[in-house]
């Protein structure tokens, strides 16, 4: 017989354990709603590039994306993974989807644009800097005149368009669903944080360094933090795509301007050394502190 747990009264003010706040709670549902999100993402993440190939056919590319098709392709699938997040949710959790949004189950619009002003800043600098010296490298080449702009513009339109669909879908599995299960079997948000970032730096996928796997564990540990301190993936989602959009933006400048390859410019997350977490996750650690305060002030008054 399934053991039902009543919820505390306090559940509803808190965004990690709004599952508990379901009536007729029952144990297994926690951890299969995990299981199922995992396996599910796995399955999108490994069969719509086949599919997506299959349907391109021999040339490996599509016109107008040319040696961006590969990264349009991933977006793609990560962004599918959100409908799988929705059905578990839904049918396991038996809660409403946007409940992995945040504690009120609706995106708090001022959270986001007071996230914006923190996090856009710097990428956007730094993407500045690295459009730049794109450019004056090609120059320096030669190659700057054969560059196709137009078919650049337009693949990098569709491009931005999707890295916050992507973004949301790895929040919400991550930060939403399997932090809130997990949380499930404890009043602290702690054993749901390191949950969801073991998963989330597991699903980048083999062959990484030790650095990069830390890297993306330290990252997803500050924003599980970020999202339990101010009750919703918002403010993460909001980094996660600033941050996103700055590097698969320069990504594709290389890519296209310069002719890199697309593995020779380290498009896996996961294989870094470690300069990069020790500048990164201080950056994001500061963002999240910042954002917490600016929020806990404003939602006091």
């Amino acid at each position: 017989m399934s053991t039902v747990v009543p919820a505390p009264a306090d559940v509803q003010a808190e965004f990690h354990l709004r599952g508990r706040s379901v009536p007729g709670w029952r144990w297994w549902r926690p951890i299969t709603s995990i299981i199922m999100a995992v396996a599910g993402s796995v399955l999108v993440l490994d069969e719509i590039p086949v599919l997506a190939y299959r349907l391109i056919g021999p040339s490996g590319g599509l016109p107008v994306l040319g040696p961006l098709t590969d990264i349009v392709v991933r977006l793609i699938s990560i962004a599918l993974v959100l409908p799988v997040v929705v059905i578990v949710t839904r049918l396991i959790g038996r809660r409403p989807a946007t409940s992995v949004l945040s504690a009120t189950g609706r995106p708090r619009w001022r959270l986001i644009g007071i996230s914006l002003l923190i996090a856009t800043p710097v990428p956007a600098a730094v993407l500045m800097l690295v459009i730049f010296g794109t450019v004056i490298t090609a120059a320096q080449q030669g190659t700057l005149g054969s560059v196709p702009l137009m078919a650049l513009a337009a693949a990098l339109t569709l491009i931005v368009a999707l890295i916050p669909l992507q973004a949301l879908s790895e929040e919400a599995l991550h930060r939403g669903l399997i932090l809130q299960a997990a949380s499930e079997y404890s009043r602290g948000p702690w054993p749901g944080i390191a949950v969801q970032a073991t998963v989330f730096a597991a699903l980048h996928g083999p062959g990484g360094s030790i650095a990069g796997y830390l890297n993306l564990a330290g990252y997803a540990v500050i924003l599980g933090w970020l999202a339990v301190s101010t009750g919703g993936i918002e403010a993460g989602l909001v980094l996660h795509t600033t941050v996103n959009t700055m590097g698969i933006v320069a990504l594709c400048l290389q890519i296209v301007v310069l002719g890199t390859n697309l593995d020779a410019a380290g498009a896996t997350s996961a294989d870094t050394g470690w300069q990069q977490p020790a500048m990164e996750l201080p950056l994001i650690l500061g963002y999240a502190l910042l954002v917490r305060w600016i929020w806990r002030r404003l939602t006091r008054r």
